[in-house]
């Protein structure tokens, strides 16, 4: 193959499995990062739910009728161990 597309994260399968000396890796890196919670809960919506604000970005998602995902737009830098229970 001449090209192979891992779009599974940078900590996916993928990166693991393709030796570094056999390509090239091309990445985008954001200044800020995410912080995802997957939840054993129903979704707060049938329908995804997403906002876009000046301070960042947020989203709800329905993974199934008893499981959601949220994602929230955080510093590169941030220290989850700093954020209290």
């Amino acid at each position: 193959a001449r090209a192979i597309a891992g779009c599974d994260g940078s900590h996916g399968p993928s990166r693991q499995s393709i030796p570094s000396s056999a390509g090239q890796v091309f990445e985008l890196v954001y200044p800020f990062g995410w912080l995802g919670i997957l939840a054993d809960m129903p979704p707060c919506n049938e329908e995804l739910i997403y906002a876009n604000h000046e301070r960042g970005f947020a989203l709800a998602s329905m993974r199934s009728h008893t499981r959601s995902r949220y994602y929230i737009q955080v510093p590169i830098d941030e220290d989850l161990g700093e954020w209290p229970d």
